[in-house]
């Protein structure tokens, strides 16, 4: 088990050479994220092992721009996300130089916030959450001198945060997919 913390404050400062008098932007961010973290194994049989965990995590954030900005979607913004994610695992032995494996798992990245400007206005962006999926197989040989392993995934993301860049104001604007599948295969020798 264990606990992780992570405390971020800073200031960021542009200045606007588009206006006739140069304007100072200035942007001031906090993020507070804490998680409580830990996972237990289980040998069932020799052969069979088994692997839980959990994570709770907690992540807050706050954003202030002043300055001369687009300020339709206003200048300021907080956020205040938590989530549990879990994961489960599993490791049979076929031999002593070879495992298979599967496991599933899931995972959160909390809402993100972009400031407004000069050129666009503040956007956020809503958690997004991943469940994973992965099948493989390892085996030593060459009396432990080499690893062959090869495994499958799967992975859904609902609510992937995205940033959009351009249009015809050259902004950046943070928004959500719906969801996104990725899919693959990996072999390592």
């Amino acid at each position: 088990g264990g606990a992780y913390f992570f405390d971020e404050r800073y200031v960021m400062e542009s200045v606007d050479y588009t206006v006739a008098t140069p304007a100072l932007i200035s942007t001031r961010q906090t993020n507070k994220a804490w998680a409580l973290f830990g996972s237990v194994n289980y040998e069932v049989s020799p052969e069979l092992k088994l692997c839980a965990g959990l994570r709770y995590t907690n992540d807050k954030k706050t954003l202030a721009t002043t300055g001369k900005v687009i300020d339709t979607a206003g200048t300021s913004a907080e956020t205040d996300n938590n989530k549990v994610n879990w994961d489960l695992s599993g490791t049979y032995s076929l031999s002593r130089e070879t495992n298979l494996y599967a496991r599933v798992a899931t995972g959160f990245r909390a809402a993100s916030i972009y400031p407004a400007d000069g050129f666009g206005a503040q956007s956020k962006a809503r958690p997004e959450n991943v469940t994973s999926y992965e099948l493989g197989i390892k085996s030593d040989f060459w009396e432990r001198r080499a690893r062959l392993s090869a495994n499958v995934f799967s992975y859904k993301v609902k609510d992937q945060q995205l940033t959009a860049v351009g249009s015809t104001s050259n902004t950046n604007t943070l928004l959500n997919a719906s969801k996104a599948t990725g899919q693959g295969f990996e072999i390592n020798l």
